[in-house]
């Protein structure tokens, strides 16, 4: 998919290729993380958080809160 000069909504890459979703950018290698994530992983709950930030966001708009300063996962 293009690059549409956005960062990584999880780990916050500008250099990378993904998937869009909601207007949001998902880097291959966060997109392979979430995909290969079991429930029992550390990491499940942060990933769920985060992807329904992305899908519900559009009905959090009026509020102004910005989503992306969000504690980012280490590797």
């Amino acid at each position: 998919m293009e690059n549409l000069n956005k960062s990584c909504f999880f780990c916050g890459d500008t250099n990378c290729d993904g998937i869009i979703i909601n207007g949001e950018m998902i880097c291959r290698q966060c997109e392979e993380k979430i995909v290969n994530t079991n429930t029992s992983d550390k990491n499940y709950d942060m990933y769920k958080d985060k992807i329904k930030i992305i899908l519900f966001m559009i009905l959090l708009l009026p509020y102004p809160t910005n989503f992306r300063n969000q504690p980012t996962v280490n590797y």
